[in-house]
């Protein structure tokens, strides 16, 4: 059975992971979100999927730490991207201040829309 973190789940490497954020749940720890927000839910389900290859191999289970590498919040629904390496932490970030990623933002609306009356008249 597939956990609703996995379901989010976009693009994943050894070093990043990429998951579709719902609107409604924090990015990060939050004071009194009892571990409900997106970066525990990922980290949880990557924690159980490494504990059962673990156990598969005899081996003891480590687990990884994730970085959410740029804001995004509560209220947006997105792409959010992860870093479970903090080696690359900086490198990404520094791709992120020389603006050699960029962010796109797509509002859905559905329904009538109409101007507002003083932009309607302004036209």
């Amino acid at each position: 059975t597939r956990t609703m973190a996995e379901a989010w789940v976009i693009y994943e490497d050894e070093f990043l992971v990429c998951i579709d954020k719902p609107a409604g749940l924090a990015s990060v720890v939050t004071a009194g979100d009892g571990g409900h927000n997106a970066v525990m839910a990922v980290q949880r389900m990557l924690a159980a999927r490494s504990a059962g290859e673990q156990a598969r191999r005899g081996l003891t289970t480590t687990a990884r730490r994730l970085t959410p590498l740029h804001p995004l919040d509560r209220a947006t629904s997105g792409v959010l991207l992860l870093s479970k390496d903090p080696a690359i932490n900086a490198a990404v970030s520094k791709q992120f201040t020389s603006r050699r990623v960029h962010s796109r933002y797509v509002a859905v609306l559905a329904g009538d829309l109409q101007a507002e009356p003083a932009a309607a008249a302004a036209q």
